[in-house]
């Protein structure tokens, strides 16, 4: 048990958020929790950790220096992926490799110095949802290591931060060219309309059409 005090930004109702919580109750002294909500967060007092995963809250500088330590990202995206969407672009891509990130938070999107890279295989049966679900288990593994880590240094992951060969790329992609992407253009050629597929379809989000200002959604049958 490590004692020292966390504040986690995580996903309410979300599988993998619940396992991280999970991770950090049996491996930290004291453990606070913010689920993502879209209006503003109030923290008033200060936790030696902050560990965000899986959340959409973008985290001000007056919230980062409530960090004594580190206030640590968990990017589901190798550095060569920056922002919102990076499974969906890296499939559109035909990338090869994918990965995760650990770094630090500054406030600039996903830019702070780099903790921990893993990276692995894009098999071609991967679609947006088995790639996200490799991502996820890929950085929960991450965190079960920085712990291991910390257990090891007192907490002191500047090790890691000062051998780390990593560099994080300057495109940042956006949630414009995210929105941009699920709308297909009906002249697109049939092996990039299958990439489009491949690289928007989920569960919850379906590529559309856009005709006389009506949307036509993709539906597999």
């Amino acid at each position: 048990m490590l004692n020292f005090t966390v504040l986690f930004f995580g996903k309410h109702n979300d599988y993998y958020s619940l396992n991280f919580l999970k991770i950090l109750k049996k491996n930290f002294r004291k453990v606070k929790v913010i689920w993502y909500v879209k209006k503003k967060v109030k923290i008033t007092k200060k936790f030696d950790y902050i560990f965000s995963f899986r959340s959409h809250f973008i985290l001000n500088k007056t919230i980062i220096a409530k960090a004594k330590i580190y206030a640590i990202n968990f990017h589901p995206g190798p550095p060569k992926y920056r922002g919102i969407g990076c499974v969906n672009f890296a499939l559109l891509n035909n990338e090869k490799n994918y990965g995760a990130t650990v770094h630090l938070i500054n406030e600039k999107i996903d830019n702070g110095k780099i903790i921990k890279v893993d990276q692995f295989k894009i098999f071609d049966n991967y679609n947006v949802t088995s790639l996200l679900k490799r991502t996820y288990i890929t950085q929960l593994n991450q965190l079960k290591f920085i712990i291991r880590f910390m257990k090891l240094n007192n907490g002191d992951l500047d090790y890691l931060i000062d051998n780390n060969r990593f560099i994080w790329s300057e495109k940042l992609y956006t949630r414009k060219q995210l929105d941009k992407l699920y709308e297909i253009n009906n002249r697109v050629s049939k092996k990039k309309f299958k990439n489009l597929i491949r690289a928007t379809v989920t569960d919850i989000y379906k590529p559309y059409i856009n005709f006389y200002n009506t949307k036509f959604f993709y539906e597999n049958r």
